[in-house]
Order: structure tokens, then sequence, then C-alpha cells
């Protein structure tokens, strides 16, 4: 009698949740990655969802050049349903520094096509870290005794950004269209062949 009772107030309770309330945005930071070149700042979605330490998104990291490794065993991945991923096998990933509000390290990335965001960060990486995740206020804070007993006295935080999850643009491919540092453009004019364009346009000209 009791738990039908407990199971009916909480049933009167989830009344009050609005509709607009059941859906949400996702955890996305800031970060800043360093290919020891240059600094390239762009934003990392952070998904326990993923069963995979770090993924980079290949045209982003073909775009900054980044450094490619190859993987001594190919790994393919699976979406929710339990079929592999459209873009197939990954058979490379990418090593570089990255800066997370203070919080720095050296960290492998699995490369393949992830669609919306540049980068994402899987369940091993907030393992490895035990990460501390306030939901309420969308803030990531590195303060675990791991964390803490390895180089680092103090606690980080970082705040989740809100943007809108980007979108592609019909009839364009990524590939054409990339803003990236100077440093960056002047490595790619070093290592591209072929003809590149290259003009400047104000935020009030692209909008």
């Amino acid at each position: 009698m009791s738990s039908a009772l407990c199971i009916s107030s909480l049933s009167l309770q989830s009344e009050v949740l609005e509709e607009e309330l059941l859906d949400g945005t996702h955890i996305v930071i800031s970060v800043e990655l360093n290919d020891g070149i240059s600094l390239i700042p762009t934003y990392a979605l952070v998904d326990c969802g993923a069963t995979g330490y770090a993924f980079a998104d290949e045209e982003f990291v073909r775009d900054h050049n980044l450094p490619l490794y190859n993987l001594t065993t190919p790994c393919t991945l699976e979406v929710i349903n339990g079929h592999p991923i459209e873009s197939g096998i990954i058979t490379h990933l990418t090593k570089l520094f990255m800066n997370i509000n203070g919080h720095k390290e050296q960290i492998p990335m699995f490369i393949t096509k992830l669609g919306h965001y540049p980068l994402v960060l899987g369940l091993p990486w907030l393992r490895h870290h035990d990460t501390n995740i306030q939901f309420a206020s969308n803030t990531l804070t590195f303060d675990s005794d791991f964390y803490l007993t390895h180089g680092c006295t103090t606690a980080t935080s970082i705040k989740g950004i809100s943007i809108p999850i980007p979108e592609r643009i019909p009839g364009v491919q990524l590939d054409q269209i990339a803003m990236i540092a100077g440093s960056t453009f002047t490595r790619t004019l070093r290592r591209k062949k072929g003809i590149i364009g290259a003009f400047k346009m104000t935020i009030y000209e692209i909008n």
C-alpha cells in the first residue's frame, strides 16, 4: 500500500513539468587546441553516451592540417540502435595539446565524421578525469582526487556555452569554406597544390 501511495505522489508531482522543459541543449564547452604551431580556439560536445575517449571531425582536421597517426587496429563505431556508423571504419587519430580554461592535457582523438561539432569528449575521457558535472548550472569541474594529485593543486571549472547546432548549407561543401587562423592558412598554402582564393569579409556581410 505504501509503495502505491509513493508512486501516486510522484505522478502528481510530475504533472507540473511543462512540455518545453522535457527538451534541452547539449553540454558544449570552449576549448583551445595547440598543434605545436598555432592556437586553435574551438568548442567540444561533452557526450557521456560516446564510448570513445575523444573524437575530431575529419573536415575540421583537414581544414587545420592537424597531424595524423595510423591506428594499429582500425575500429568501427555503432549508433544507438547497434548499427555501424555511416562514416565507416576509423583508421586514424590525431594528438594535440588541449586547454580547457586552465586545464591542460595532451589528448588523442579518433578522426571520423561528426556532423555538427568539431570535437566530442566521450565517457572514457570523463571517467579518466572523474569530472564533476553540475547539470543545473551547465558546468564542468575538474576537482577529483585523481586530478588534484597529478600535478594540479586547485580545481578548475568551465561553464558550458549556449550555441545553436550548426547547420550545413545546402549545396555547399564544408571543405570549400573554412575559418582558420592566419598561421594555419600560411601552412596550408605551403602544403596545398592548385589554386586557393583568399578574400576578407565582415560579419555583417556574412549575415
